[in-house]
């Protein structure tokens, strides 16, 4: 990245192509940050306890106890 960073202040390369790769930085920083809130494990655990809920299958009251807002729910 450093490479990167350096080769972007030389005034040989193109000032249109510095906008492109600060725009295309940005829009990964945010696909980033979208996965990563998506697919973070407590997250995905929590949606697939709160599925499993839902679908009226047994859940475990440990497991539950880690979710104080499902606390209104029929533990296994």
């Amino acid at each position: 990245m450093r490479g990167i960073q350096s080769a972007l202040r030389s005034p040989k390369v193109p000032k249109a192509l510095k906008a492109e790769y600060k725009a295309k930085s940005r829009e990964l920083a945010a696909l980033s940050a979208a996965f990563n809130d998506r697919y973070d494990p407590m997250t995905l655990h929590r949606r697939i306890v709160g599925d499993a809920l839902a679908a009226g299958l047994p859940v475990p009251a440990n497991v539950l106890a880690d979710y104080p807002d499902f606390s209104g729910t029929q533990a296994a």
